[in-house]
């Protein structure tokens, strides 16, 4: 009875850890079948697929933009900031 307990509460962890995961790497855009991979691996491999996954797949860069004049954070494809007025222009680099 012992050991089939072990082996229950292992496939839950592995399952929580692995629909975790899943989540993350769809939070992240990662495409369906990446997403898939990474979830089927932390299934078999849990703790270190985890680990893993944390150190390859990096967090993607968030671009921000500040209007000129209020400073406040705007969208880049604004074309006027909404707080203050100021008609934005994109710079192109």
């Amino acid at each position: 009875m012992f050991p089939w307990l072990l082996i229950g509460i292992y496939f839950a962890f592995s399952a929580i850890l692995s629909s975790i995961i899943g989540f993350d790497a769809q939070r992240r855009g990662l495409r369906k079948e990446d997403v898939y991979g990474w979830t089927v691996l932390t299934f078999i491999f849990s703790i270190l697929s985890m680990i893993l996954y944390l150190v390859v797949v990096a967090p993607k860069p968030v671009l921000r933009a500040y209007c000129p004049r209020c400073a406040k954070p705007i969208q880049i494809e604004w074309k006027v900031c909404p707080y203050c007025g100021q008609e934005l222009q994109r710079k192109l680099s």
